[in-house]
């Protein structure tokens, strides 16, 4: 398997408790100094980890996590196909919940300019028809073959509920995607797969097996796919803090290309989420936590 060429970084010791208290007795201060040195240091490597985010959570962030988001050209920011992307170094990606609202929006030409990308996510809830349900890797296929027509590149980032009402899988969802075959059969057309893998971080033994097991799966079918893991701030499980993000992060840093941050609050697209948690969010993104030594 082809290492995509992640690595773990300290954080500097430089950046303590003391120091950061002694910075506010003067900007001219060598203490000040010192803080404006280590959150410059901190922005810088965090930017490095290639991100992918809604724009409406992005909207919700503190300034210097949505500098580390906007000001990277690697990192993703996911809109409604509608929305106008805004004006930044990220790349804008339309989002899609099925292949017929796709379809039908590349037929209408509704689809806004300025994306490169489309992400279709594809799961067991009321967004997505039970026939693309049924078969959800013939659709990406599909999909991927309908984007290219129009200069634009697939996402797959199917629910890993998607396969929950089959009949001939078995054992909990994650264990079904991995016997579906999704991962080797969607792989070749797509991008980027994006590994919905956010309701595993309160099982980190069982979220570093599955990232793992999904991604050489992705890579023996497409060496050069570009693979994301997702992350959430708030999942059913429970409410993340930034200590425990940054923990499954570095645990399948060595697999992965880049992160999902989903920063959920409940509603239909989620509704068993706790509340919304931006906190956690504004944590990982302003403190380093890993650094990329390259890779696509």
């Amino acid at each position: 398997m082809r290492a995509p060429g992640w690595r773990l970084i300290r954080l500097a010791s430089a950046v303590s408790a003391t120091g950061l208290a002694a910075a506010s007795c003067g900007t001219g201060s060598p203490a000040a100094s010192t803080k404006a040195t280590a959150t410059t240091a901190a922005t810088a490597h965090a930017a490095q980890v290639r991100w992918m985010i809604a724009s409406g959570a992005l909207r919700l962030l503190s300034a210097p996590a949505r500098q580390v988001i906007e000001s990277n050209p690697l990192n993703l920011v996911v809109y409604q196909p509608t929305q106008t992307p805004a004006a930044m170094a990220a790349v804008p990606v339309a989002a899609f919940r099925s292949f017929a609202a796709l379809s039908a929006a590349i037929s209408a030409g509704t689809l806004s300019t300025g994306f490169k990308y489309v992400l279709l996510d594809l799961e067991s809830w009321q967004f997505t028809p039970r026939n693309e349900q049924a078969d959800p890797a013939r659709y990406y296929v599909e999909a991927a073959q309908l984007l290219r027509q129009h200069g634009l590149r697939l996402i797959a980032a199917p629910g890993t509920n998607v396969f929950s009402n089959s009949a001939s899988l078995q054992g909990r969802n994650y264990q079904r995607m991995l016997a579906s075959g999704i991962f080797q059969a969607v792989a070749p057309y797509a991008a980027i797969f994006s590994i919905q893998s956010q309701s595993l971080e309160f099982e980190p033994s069982t979220f570093t097996s599955y990232v793992s097991q999904a991604a050489s799966a992705l890579r023996s079918a497409n060496p050069a796919i570009t693979v994301f893991a997702g992350i959430s701030t708030n999942p059913p499980a429970g409410t993340a803090t930034a200590s425990q993000l940054a923990d499954v992060m570095k645990s399948v840093s060595s697999e992965v290309n880049g992160f999902w941050l989903n920063v959920p609050k409940p509603g239909p697209s989620c509704p068993n989420c706790k509340p919304l948690n931006v906190a956690a969010a504004n944590g990982l993104l302003e403190r380093p936590v890993i650094s990329p030594l390259g890779g696509p």
